[in-house]
């Protein structure tokens, strides 16, 4: 029969395993040995570690919080305490964690650079850097603090260094997903002449952002284009007369391989290291176009509610993940932008996907009980299907979109589309650190920034006065027509 040690060791190998078995009998056996020895720290510690791992999160807390009350030098379990404030985003409670665990090892160097990933989206760059360069001088060979320096630099429009920082992004065990093939195409290196395929990677609306940066490239190298499969229409629409499109970016096996020969491969944002190293690299010109069918049928759907301006609005983005703490405003909140223009149609273009099936339905139905009228159209919700309605067609049938930071406000960007957006003090990279205006896209697209510290309540009323003029030009062109 092993002993007590014995089995506290075994669990303790077991712990980071990425097999979900061992990880499974590590915790049987903390649970085990949590029976006779209710108050041990590295058996609370070990439960906390695979609670977090879980994203159970609570129970993490609980447990991390229990050890740190009976042997308080425990900085790992501080350090992991501050990663669970992070997550729920309890900013300042996990930046008090991720100190009080440097000040009890310094020498760590995951702890400096999980300060500076809070600093990072905390829109700090230059206290990032700072804290990135501690973490390397300790492990110059850490991925994690190059990655958060791409971000940092990106932040501040550092484009070269930025883009350095965010292919170490690239590593097989990094933050940004690779696709093979199959046959051990190697990275694309600007080689003219190539038959390059061109992956999609992250969001909709990073790809959408990205996508930009395909017309640059098409003048150097043959473009086989792998797109997520929900933007394969839009793209085809603007770029399928140049370049070969496919909507296989989530699959596996890919057919179409079979009739064609890539020279190399390539994640759609690596082309920003190419062809943005400078402010003046960006042509802020819209560049996706309206599907004219669904034009059509969107046009035919908001004629329907009769006279007055359509705004599309959208008032959701976002996962814990993907921080929907900064990218979500309750439509109760809305109400100075509904009393702005209360001739106007307001239509929903929320996306209602899988993870929040239904919700939207709920929340436009609560705001009508508190005398908010927004028209929902099930066809843009996105449940279930592609974005040809919404981006396609929705956006260019309505004469303003106002929408938190989601994929939607990339959308109206690539097509030209006006859009005002309740952008975040601590807004990720893509929208900057100041000014009016996103560097990726031209004047139709702009940014009510909300000040360090500010409710949201102050960006709303800029909104509605801007949208009380808006309405007045409206009616002086009706007037002159």
């Amino acid at each position: 029969m092993p002993t007590g040690l014995e089995l506290l060791n075994r669990a303790n190998s077991l712990l980071m395993s990425e097999n979900e078995r061992e990880v499974i009998e590590a915790e049987n056996i903390f649970s085990f040995l949590l029976d006779d020895a209710p108050e041990e720290p590295a058996i609370l510690f070990g439960l906390a570690t695979i609670a977090m791992r879980a994203h159970r999160d609570g129970l993490a807390h609980a447990l991390l919080t229990r050890t740190l009350d009976i042997r308080p030098e425990t900085f790992e379990a501080w350090n992991n305490l501050g990663f669970v404030h992070d997550r729920r985003n309890r900013k300042d409670l996990a930046k008090e964690c991720f100190l009080k665990a440097i000040e009890l090892e310094p020498n760590r160097p995951e702890f400096w650079n999980n300060l500076a990933t809070l600093e990072v989206n905390n829109g700090d760059p230059s206290k990032a850097i700072e804290l990135c360069q501690k973490s390397l001088e300790l492990d110059p060979n850490s991925l994690d603090p190059k990655w958060n320096l791409g971000l940092a630099h990106l932040e501040m429009e550092n484009w070269v260094e930025g883009w350095k920082g965010y292919e170490e992004g690239l590593d097989p065990k990094g933050k940004r997903k690779q696709k093979n093939y199959g046959n051990g195409l190697p990275w694309w290196d600007g080689t003219p002449g190539q038959t390059v395929i061109v992956f999609g990677e992250q969001g909709v609306g990073d790809e959408i952002m990205f996508s930009s940066i395909l017309p640059d490239m098409m003048k150097d190298a043959h473009i086989l284009y792998d797109a997520h499969p929900r933007l394969v229409h839009l793209m085809r629409a603007a770029f399928g007369d140049k370049i070969a499109i496919f909507g296989t970016r989530k699959e596996n096996v890919v057919p179409w391989l079979h009739f064609h020969k890539p020279d190399a491969r390539l994640p759609i944002a690596s082309l920003g290291k190419f062809y943005r190293k400078k402010n003046e690299d960006f042509p802020r010109t819209p560049y996706l176009k309206p599907i004219h069918r669904y034009v059509m049928e969107c046009e035919s759907m908001f004629s329907k509610l009769g006279h007055g301006a359509r705004i599309g609005i959208s008032w959701k983005g976002g996962t814990l993940e993907t921080r929907k703490d900064l990218r979500e405003i309750p439509l109760t909140h809305w109400r100075p932008i509904f009393d702005a223009m209360p001739d106007a149609h307001f239509i929903s273009l929320q996306y209602d996907g899988e993870d929040r099936a239904g919700m939207v339905q709920t929340q436009i139905k609560e705001a009508a009980e508190n005398g908010i009228t927004i028209h929902h159209f099930p066809e843009l919700s996105g449940f279930g299907s592609d974005l040809d309605y919404t981006y396609g067609g929705a956006i260019h049938c309505v004469d303003l979109v106002i929408s938190v930071c989601t994929s939607l406000v990339h959308a109206c960007g690539a097509m030209g589309v006006p859009c005002w957006v309740l952008t975040p003090s601590r807004p990720a990279w893509r929208y900057g650190l100041r000014g009016e205006r996103m560097r990726w896209y031209g004047d139709h697209v702009e940014l009510y920034r909300q000040a360090r510290g500010e409710s949201w309540d102050v960006s709303i009323n800029r909104i509605a006065t801007r949208l009380r003029s808006f309405a007045q030009e409206r009616l002086d062109e009706r007037t002159a027509a």
